[in-house]
């Protein structure tokens, strides 16, 4: 399955960012237990993305050896806010008792 928060990525790949910059990119999706760190980890793939928690949840675990995420969280990096029914002007108020 694929998530519109990887939208930016989708967007670089499909409008040949990637490919000017000389990145033959493949996008895959793990498959159910799976994971995007045994992926690097097994040289199966040069480079992931994955969610910054993983490396907190590796860590929490006393593990050692684990992939360091770098990330800038809630600066255009993909995230997105979506509402039912359309809003045309949004306030941060309107997010107050709403469900996540």
């Amino acid at each position: 399955m694929r998530s519109v928060f990887y939208t930016p990525v989708y967007a670089a790949i499909s409008r040949g960012f990637c490919a000017e910059e000389g990145l033959e990119v493949e996008v895959y999706t793990c498959a159910p237990g799976e994971k995007t760190t045994d992926l690097a980890a097994q040289g199966r793939a040069d480079a992931v993305q994955s969610s910054p928690s993983g490396g907190l949840v590796s860590a929490d675990r006393g593990e050692t050896d684990f992939p360091l995420h770098f990330a800038q969280i809630n600066r255009r990096d993909g995230f997105f806010l979506v509402a039912r029914p359309e809003r045309t002007q949004f306030q941060w108020m309107d997010l107050e008792g709403a469900d996540p």
